[in-house]
């Protein structure tokens, strides 16, 4: 019998236990895992298990249902406390024997990087996945600013170093692409990992004249966020337009959820905004947006690279208004989404109104979003992508 190929990931999401003791990740990772075992081999995951993911929902269990198949996926947890870098060192270079493939997500696992010269003698191909925290890291304020002195150098300097010792560098988005460049000549740019089948053509949903009209929200429920812009939003275009019939399917949890739902009431809109919790299932998160005329992302101050839920609506012609912030205006700047400043109620109530009434301006941005989906039509999966890259070193 041949022995199997095998690859390993570092990093890339969060561990679980399930009630049964089994391990568990959000549905999306899980799904990509999963697939990437399919295409290349048994897979080692290699993973954060001592943060604050279980901590913050303690018991809920709410965001992590994505089982992980042990035929598949093994799982090797480790401890990123400054007690278990020795640990985790040893664990990672007795993991990287005989597994000639890896894709390594920062900045889990940031003491590592010394290594990654033996990974890149050990291992016949391994990539470096740069995703949004590296920027949104970098200049938050509040993170710098509770570090120590020359902590931002370093991680700028772990992260570049583990960029020039990759084989190449999977970026999530055109900027952080460019980044990359400097650092490694073979980048791509990911198709993004989420409820996606880019390859599908979809139909935008309709708009009828009288027919109810349906926002998306998805994310988490802090201030940070804009839903309480959202909803005053909601509320000045349902003032402009009183027989107007527009709903708010808002998925996600936080912190901050009683006063957003506060809020919605204080305005008289509580019965327009619909709060349905964190929602993993891909057939859920499907319905959803099967049925959704736009999707808002409001945020205000929350540090944000480029937030996946704008890609998972343009792939489906759902027509998007995003506000300028971190790397959003970077990366939609050719009018595949409707752009407004943060922290500006009116401007996305009048993002809200061209998308749901003008039916000429609504047509251009659908338009935009079919633009942005034919960039990833070679590939139905951000799995498939990778394990092309890994496998072939190429994708020409």
């Amino acid at each position: 019998m041949a022995k199997r190929t095998e690859i390993l990931v570092i990093g890339g999401g969060n561990l679980e236990r399930g009630p049964a003791g089994e391990y568990v990740t959000k549905v999306p990772i899980a799904d990509y895992l999963h697939e990437l075992s399919d295409r290349l081999g048994h897979l080692v995951w290699f993973v954060d298990y001592s943060g604050t993911w279980g901590v913050v929902l303690e018991g809920t269990n709410t965001r992590v249902k994505g089982v992980l198949d042990p035929e598949k996926v093994t799982v090797v947890a480790v401890d990123t406390t400054a007690r278990g870098t020795l640990r985790n060192t040893w664990l990672f270079l007795r993991t990287i024997i005989d597994r000639p493939y890896g894709v390594f997500f920062l900045p889990q696992v940031m003491t590592l990087v010394p290594t990654l010269p033996i990974a890149k003698l050990q291992m016949k191909r391994f990539v470096v996945y740069l995703a949004g925290d590296y920027e949104v890291t970098l200049n938050d304020k509040e993170t710098v600013a509770n570090k120590w002195p020359g902590w931002k150098f370093m991680f700028r300097h772990a992260y570049e170093g583990a960029m020039r010792q990759a084989y190449g560098v999977i970026a999530r988005g055109g900027r952080l692409a460019s980044l990359a460049r400097r650092c490694n000549d073979r980048v791509i740019e990911t198709v993004p990992l989420g409820h996606m089948q880019a390859g599908k053509i979809n139909e935008d949903v309709p708009l009828e004249d009288d027919a109810p009209r349906r926002l998306l929200y998805i994310g988490l429920l802090v201030e940070s966020k804009g839903m309480n812009d959202f909803s005053s939003a909601l509320k000045m275009v349902l003032d402009r337009r009183p027989n107007a019939k527009i709903d708010i399917d808002v998925l996600g949890d936080g912190l901050d959820l009683a006063n957003f739902q506060a809020h919605a009431s204080n305005l008289g809109i509580a019965d327009h905004v619909h709060f349905h919790g964190w929602v993993e299932s891909r057939e859920e998160m499907a319905a959803f947006f099967a049925g959704a005329h736009a999707l808002v992302m409001p945020t205000s101050t929350h540090p944000e690279g480029v937030p996946r839920s704008i890609d998972e609506a343009l792939v489906r012609k759902i027509p998007v208004v995003a506000t300028r912030i971190a790397g959003v205006p970077d990366e939609f700047a050719n009018g595949e989404a409707l752009l407004v400043d943060p922290s500006a109620p009116d401007q996305i109530a009048d993002g809200i109104e061209t998308l749901l009434y003008d039916r000429e301006a609504r047509a251009r941005y659908i338009e935009g979003a079919d633009r942005r989906r034919q960039q990833w039509t070679a590939f139905s999966s951000a799995a498939e992508q990778h394990a092309k890259y890994l496998r072939d070193g190429t994708l020409d």
